[in-house]
């Protein structure tokens, strides 16, 4: 078994999108706003010059990992830009698109460490039980660490890595709402001086078109509260 960076990703509500599909459309047509938004999202990343790390598909789940430790920043930036891009793509913004195939893709997950045995499409460890575990719990559009892995990821990954993803605000402590109260722990940033005005539009437009979804709602107005914390103690990512 090796040690990899590890994140685990979901997108929000798309059992509901396969099994109520819009204006009467077909799975294909959603595979087809698949390929063109979840799946490029993650290969080609948007604004992400780095060598991007692995990931694994299965529906509406990714597995992203890394084995590379010092590289953890690289990382980090890279979960940072796939958040960002998934709000870009809420507003139809990622190619031209033809509308009746788009749909959106929210996106919630944790990202922690640890051994993994990985062959061929096979993935097995204790990485994936605990970051699958978290990302159900919280009530949110984000990624962040769960909270009982806390040491394990600081203490594990090299120093100067870690300041310097703090120094750039890639991850910043906050309390993470969940369906068991909040938690602190350490948040994947995706909120740029640049783009916090253009994310809280998208936003704020979901809080209008899911009013009466609280369900959805809830995880919107979540999210808000993280960009309102961001913007107001003044922790952008400057990458």
């Amino acid at each position: 078994m090796k040690n990899y960076l590890f994140c685990q990703i979901d997108i929000l509500g798309f059992s509901d999108l396969i099994c109520n599909p819009p204006r009467n459309l077909s799975i294909s047509n959603i595979e087809k706003s698949y390929n063109l938004i979840f799946q490029k999202n993650l290969k080609d990343c948007k604004d992400f010059h780095q060598r991007r790390p692995d990931f694994l598909l299965f529906s509406d789940t990714a597995f992203i990992y890394q084995e590379d430790f010092y590289n953890c920043y690289n990382f980090t930036l890279y979960l940072s830009n796939i958040l960002q891009n998934s709000f870009y793509s809420i507003k139809n913004e990622q190619e031209n698109l033809i509308p009746q195939l788009y749909f959106k893709f929210p996106l919630r997950g944790a990202f922690s460490l640890g051994s993994l045995v990985i062959n061929n499409n096979n993935i097995i460890g204790k990485p994936i039980v605990s970051t699958y575990r978290w990302e159900r719990l919280q009530n949110w559009i984000g990624i962040s660490i769960p909270y009982n892995d806390i040491s394990n990821v600081m203490n594990n990954l090299p120093k100067s890595e870690i300041e310097k993803i703090m120094d750039n605000n890639l991850l910043i402590e906050y309390d993470i709402p969940s369906k068991n109260g909040v938690f602190k722990t350490y948040a994947v940033n995706f909120i740029s001086s640049d783009n916090k005005n253009k994310i809280m539009d998208i936003i704020e437009q979901e809080l209008l078109n899911y009013k009466d979804k609280m369900n959805i709602y809830t995880k919107y107005y979540s999210t808000k509260n993280f960009v309102k914390h961001v913007v107001s103690n003044s922790l952008y990512v400057s990458n």
